[in-house]
């Protein structure tokens, strides 16, 4: 499978890390819970993934035709922050809809307009507009799809007896962990799978971190089993590091 290349140069990509996190432009809320969106086929291509989120922002658009002008607008253009406020305790009776389904190209558009006014002048908004879709179909076309494909793969040869089970919606947001590993029935352990540059010292990235360890100690705390971070190179191969060791300490 083919990786979807960045639309711009890995510098102004990297410009845009800070707002893109910052303003929650990735959030579920906003843009649909894509890690599980794009396990729901076995897309052949990038352009299959790419095709099916549209589509499926336009069911949601359907979907949404007896809901008020108002309501409406919150839940296509306002943030979880605002939303919760605007929304109160009808919030949660649309968590359904916002995580469930992609987005139209208006919205991803209305996306743009937001973090281009956040680093302007340094982005046009056809550039901001190409940035927010790479980061929501582009990364996790590479991110999720091919590097969980490896770490699949890669557990198939290690050992033929250990089921990798994808982390359903609400588990993977609770815990932050992409896969629950099994023997014979037994929970062996959980694990993240994350690119090579997770290892960054940036700043996003500890924060990234650092959010995820609450949420990982939060589920060895309930299930009795570590969450380990397997890391996967650019080319599609399994990290050797440490948390790999103690992966391989835990199936042996």
């Amino acid at each position: 499978m083919k990786k979807c290349p960045a639309p711009v140069h890995h510098k102004l990509l990297q410009l845009t890390n800070e707002p893109w996190n910052q303003l929650q432009l990735n959030s579920p809320w906003s843009v649909g819970m894509v890690s599980q969106l794009i396990r729901q086929e076995d897309f052949t291509s990038y352009q299959n993934w790419r095709a099916y989120y549209y589509s499926s922002g336009l069911e949601r658009a359907e979907q949404m035709q007896n809901i008020s002008l108002s309501t409406r607008y919150v839940l296509d253009y306002l943030g979880p922050r605002s939303a919760k406020i605007m929304l109160k305790e009808e919030y949660l009776q649309y968590i359904n809809l916002q995580h469930n389904h992609g987005r139209s190209r208006s919205i991803l558009l209305h996306r743009s307009g937001i973090l281009r006014n956040a680093l302007n002048p340094k982005l046009t908004l056809n550039e901001a507009y190409q940035i927010v879709e790479y980061r929501v179909l582009g990364e996790t076309w590479n991110g999720v799809y091919i590097r969980e494909k490896s770490f699949e793969n890669h557990i198939k040869r290690l050992d033929k007896s250990i089921t990798t089970v994808h982390a359903v919606g609400q588990l993977d947001y609770q815990y932050a962990i992409d896969y629950e590993l099994y023997r014979d029935g037994a929970l062996i352990c959980a694990v993240q799978v994350k690119p090579e540059s997770y290892q960054s010292d940036k700043s996003y990235v500890r924060r990234a971190k650092s959010a995820n360890k609450i949420k990982n100690d939060m589920y060895t705390q309930e299930f009795g089993k570590p969450v380990l971070t397997i890391l996967v190179s650019q080319a599609g191969e399994v990290i050797l590091d440490t948390q790999y060791g103690l992966l391989l300490s835990l199936v042996d």
